[in-house]
Parts: structure tokens; C-alpha cells; sequence
């Protein structure tokens, strides 16, 4: 057997696959480099226009308001703004110069200086205001309306004079206003009262009606003006008129009905006796019945006896 060479026999080594990436597919690596470098750039000149941006108006807005302070000034310094109208209406028992002092309100003042809401909330501070409007009229005017409280009575609770207003509301009298000739609100408790200084409805509700149709009541039943009225919050409303009768106990609700109870119980007292010299209380509080309380007449003296006895 012939020996063949050692080197022969020995494979051939396999040959390189060439990759499927061909030369022409490849992205240069400078190229990928060269991108991100221009990314950077632009990325970095976005963030130094924003803090331009920002710089610019944190310097601006300080800038602006010294202007806008300066104008201002400017304005309200101005002799052409300055007050020389200042009209108050709807006055009834307040007189003008305690709605300005009340307001903080003067002549020669900025009209650009007055702050309209302050100015209302001090008006409104006032006991005797239920309501204002203040309105700024340029270049020099300045207008309030004032609504009043309307007084239908006044009370007493606990030492302190009180007002009742015609919607029910209590507040104490400061003494500084004349309301007039007023009937007395008697029997009040602090029970009677809710927390925003208002009657119960009930006591309310019976007060208003009464008032409402004082003169009318006055004319119907000859009883003159209502002196005082006192509260019971289980009896209800007893009037005490000035003439006629000493006191009507009316109660609550069904006023009408109630009315013409008194008419029909006037109307037939008046057939009794021809005067009311002998009426002591007249009683309408219940749903259907009346009741007239006669005065006591005090017996006659012993003088008086005599000076009878000598007549006849």
C-alpha cells in the first residue's frame, strides 16, 4: 500500500458565508454620529431660546406692572376725576350726611379711588339699611341708592331696645333715627327668635297681618290706633287698641274668619248696651266662637249712696 503524504488527506476549510448585509446596506458609522450630533445642536438651541423666553418675561412683567402703577397714579391724581357729585337717594329717615360718613364718602376725593364694594358693605353695616347700591359714574359722580328698614313696632328683650321691621327682622335701636310713633311689641323671648334676628314665622306671619291692616282694622272696628301687642307662643296675638276696647285676643291664622267674628260680636253688644264703656277683652282666638269679658264696675261709694238717696 502506498503511504500517501501526511498533508493530503486534510479537508479543505469550509469557506466564509457572506453575511446578507451586503457593502451597500451598511449606514456608514460616521453618518450615525454626524445625526446625533445635529440632534444635540438643535436640542441645545430649543433650550437656550426657551431661557431667553423665560429671562425675557420675568424682566417684562415686573416692568409692566411699575407702568401700570405709574398710570394709575397718574389717573387718580388727576383733577378731572376728582368728586364733585356724589347723589344719595331713597332716603326716608336718614339724612344725607350720615349715609357718607357711613360710607367713607367725600367731596374732592378720586372717583378711581373709591372702592365700590367696600363702600356697600360699610352701608350695609348700618342697622337702618336693608340695602344699597353704589354706582361709579366718571369722570367726577359717584350715586348711591339706599333701601330703608321699614318699622312697623319695637320691642324690648333682655334690656335692649329693639326695631321689628315690616319682614320680621329685629335690630337694635341705635337711637339716632326718629321712627315715629311705633305700637309695643310685648311677651317677646329669646325662643321666639331665630338665629338671624327674625320672628318666627308663626309670630311673623300674624304681626305682618295685623299691621298690614291696621288702618283698615281701625276704621272697621272703631278701635282707634293699636297701642301694643303682646306675643304668646301658645295663645297667639292679643291687640290693645287705643279706643273702644281694652284688648282683642286674636291668635293665629284665619284672620279673615276672625274679622267677621268681630263684626257679628260688636253688632250684638251694641244691641246689649249702647256703649263700650263695659268692654273689658274680646276673645276671637278660637276657630268658632267669641267670647266679650265685661269690665268690673266698681261698687258705689257711701257718699255716693247718700248723695242718691238725697236726690230722690
Amino acid at each position: 500500500m502506498s503511504r500517501q503524504s501526511p498533508g493530503t488527506n486534510r479537508r479543505k476549510p469550509p469557506r466564509p458565508v457572506a453575511s446578507r448585509r451586503t457593502a451597500t446596506t451598511k449606514r456608514p458609522r460616521g453618518n450615525r454620529t454626524k445625526a446625533a450630533a445635529v440632534q444635540r445642536q438643535a436640542r441645545r438651541q430649543g433650550q437656550w431660546a426657551l431661557a431667553a423666553k423665560a429671562a425675557m418675561t420675568l424682566v417684562t412683567i415686573p416692568v409692566l406692572a411699575v407702568a401700570l402703577i405709574f398710570v394709575h397714579d397718574q389717573a387718580v391724581g388727576a383733577a378731572v376725576f376728582r368728586l364733585s357729585t356724589i347723589e344719595v337717594t331713597g332716603l326716608q329717615r336718614l339724612n344725607r350726611q350720615s349715609v357718607l360718613d357711613q360710607g367713607g364718602l367725600r367731596l374732592g376725593r378720586s372717583a378711581l379711588a373709591v372702592n365700590l364694594t367696600r363702600v356697600r358693605h360699610r352701608l350695609l353695616a348700618h342697622p337702618w339699611i336693608r340695602d344699597a347700591s353704589v354706582d361709579r359714574r366718571l369722570p367726577d359722580a359717584i350715586w348711591v341708592d339706599v333701601t330703608e328698614q321699614v318699622p312697623v313696632a319695637r320691642a324690648v328683650l333682655a334690656h335692649h331696645r329693639l326695631i321689628v321691621t315690616d319682614r320680621g327682622d329685629l335690630f337694635r335701636d341705635p337711637g339716632t333715627v326718629t321712627a315715629g310713633p311705633l305700637p309695643e311689641l310685648t311677651g317677646l323671648d329669646y325662643m321666639d327668635i331665630d338665629p338671624d334676628s327674625r320672628l318666627e314665622p308663626a309670630i311673623g306671619n300674624a304681626l305682618r297681618t295685623i299691621l298690614d291692616h291696621q288702618a283698615a282694622l281701625a276704621a272697621r272696628f272703631g278701635w282707634g290706633a293699636i297701642k301694643r301687642i303682646h306675643v304668646d307662643r301658645d295663645l297667639g296675638l292679643t291687640v290693645y287698641p287705643s279706643q273702644r276696647v281694652r284688648a282683642v285676643r286674636i291668635g293665629f291664622g284665619h284672620f279673615d274668619a276672625k274679622w267677621r267674628r268681630l263684626d257679628v260680636l260688636f253688632a250684638q253688644w251694641r244691641r246689649i248696651a249702647p256703649t263700650d264703656a263695659a268692654l273689658k277683652a274680646i276673645d276671637v282666638s278660637g276657630e268658632q266662637r267669641g267670647i266679650i269679658q265685661l269690665a268690673q264696675v266698681a261698687p258705689a261709694s257711701a257718699a255716693e249712696k247718700e248723695n242718691n238717696h238725697a236726690d230722690q
